[in-house]
């Protein structure tokens, strides 16, 4: 009789031991795919938008977040036609104004930028410019411009490509590629 009462127990507890390893599996997944969907629910989704509405926000390229959380500039770089990279997110190497303006060939003291720099956070559903021609022209020999940057944003050819490297709140790195519009996870 004590042979079988030994197997019951030995039997319980087996049992009790496969269902407590099922419990801790099936909380560390439950925690695990939390994480995920609080991390999807935060992630930024950092564009750049080509802009020729004078009457709203004005005429240029400007960064756009349409993700549902915050989103950090970690690096931004620019790539003039010919190749040359130019890190924004670091103004020793050439001041972002005169960048800009280079590659786009207009008069940079026509032009408004914004070039984040690195830390700076970008709002959901707000736009910052790049780059963008200030509005209302003040300057006479500014208003030339605004009629060539129009025609240029609603071009679908650029003569400059735009590297992106941003943070989500949850520290999540994601790259964004203009004009090829791709996003990608880093990490």
């Amino acid at each position: 009789m004590s042979n079988s009462r030994d197997r019951l127990a030995l039997g319980i507890a087996i049992l009790s031991l496969a269902v407590s390893a099922v419990a801790v599996y099936l909380t560390y997944s439950g925690n695990k795919s939390q994480e995920a969907n609080f991390i999807r629910a935060v992630q930024p989704r950092i564009s750049i938008v080509p802009q020729a509405d004078p009457n709203n926000n004005g005429i240029g390229f400007y960064f756009y977040n349409d993700g549902p959380g915050v989103g950090y500039i970690e690096n931004l770089i620019v790539i003039d036609k010919n190749g040359q990279k130019f890190d924004l997110s670091d103004t020793s190497e050439k001041s972002p104004s005169i960048a800009l303006a280079d590659i786009i060939e207009f008069n940079q003291t026509c032009l408004r930028m914004g070039y984040p720099k690195k830390g700076n956070s970008l709002a959901v559903d707000k736009m910052e410019p790049l780059i963008a021609i200030s509005t209302p022209i003040t300057r006479i020999d500014c208003a030339k411009y605004l009629n060539e940057m129009a025609r240029y944003t609603k071009n679908k050819t650029y003569n400059f490509q735009v590297e992106i490297i941003y943070l989500s709140s949850y520290g999540k790195k994601y790259e964004y590629s203009f004009p090829s519009n791709i996003t990608r996870e880093l990490d």
